[in-house]
């Protein structure tokens, strides 16, 4: 059952009045009428189910029968992904909320090939909460402004808590599990462009400590990239932790 998302969900709430656009959805897409079960999450890991109540020109009202709250996927993955075409990296969002990442920073290389707009992380904010409502992520993920990939990496700190691994192609033949010992806090994963990196992108990688991994013998797209590493680093946690 997909979620709405209701940020002002509580833990404590035994009522809900949800209006705009979540309401359009609820009654308008979904059709949903009086008597019907639906299920809130706040993006914040609260996830309820409720019954609907009254159904107004621009309110529903609903009674909380349930309410839990998720703990977070482990560990907490950010991904630094480059802006693409043809909303590709749209599609990085969507895929990766899908997965339980915790939060993205999209990223402008020396190989970049779109301009950002006005609204370019308005978008990926709808993406993400349209994301988290189709696959009961109960976590909302963070979407921070436009950064330069150079200003970025050289403030990073590696260290035991957090892990940086860039993905590259074909320079380097160690893989995710050689690079990693134990499974950190979190795991910053960086995504090329379109084109790949420069040579002095590699070298202030080289250079901050970052773990260069490869992810196979042929040259992935950016966002294909993006859903293998997040799911080798998944997989290799449940393999090390059983969690």
């Amino acid at each position: 059952m997909p979620a709405f998302y209701t940020p002002d969900l509580n833990q404590s709430d035994t009522l809900n009045i949800i209006e705009g656009d979540e309401f359009h959805h609820i009654v308008h897409v979904f059709r949903h009428k009086k008597g019907d079960i639906i299920k809130l999450s706040n993006g914040k890991g609260v996830i309820a189910e409720a019954t609907i109540d009254e159904i107004s020109k621009k309110s529903v009202n609903v009674s909380i029968n349930n309410i839990k709250t998720e703990n977070p996927i482990r560990p907490s993955i950010h991904a630094l992904f480059p802006l693409l075409r043809n909303k590709n990296d749209q599609l990085i969002v969507e895929k990766l909320t899908e997965l339980g990442v915790i939060e993205f920073t999209p990223i402008i290389y020396g190989r970049t090939v779109r301009t950002p707009s006005k609204n370019t992380v308005d978008k990926f904010e709808k993406v993400a909460i349209s994301a988290i409502k189709q696959c009961d992520n109960p976590y909302k993920p963070k979407i921070n402004r436009v950064a330069d990939f150079t200003e970025l990496i050289q403030k990073s700190e590696t260290n035991k808590d957090t892990l940086y691994v860039s993905a590259v192609e074909r320079s380097t033949d160690r893989y995710i599990d050689s690079v990693i010992d134990y499974i950190p806090n979190r795991i910053n994963i960086i995504i090329g462009p379109e084109g790949g990196y420069t040579d002095r992108e590699i070298a202030l990688m080289i250079n901050k400590n970052i773990s260069l991994i490869t992810l196979g013998k042929l040259v992935l797209r950016a966002e294909t990239a993006a859903i293998c590493l997040t799911s080798q680093i998944l997989l290799l946690t449940k393999q090390r932790e059983g969690c």
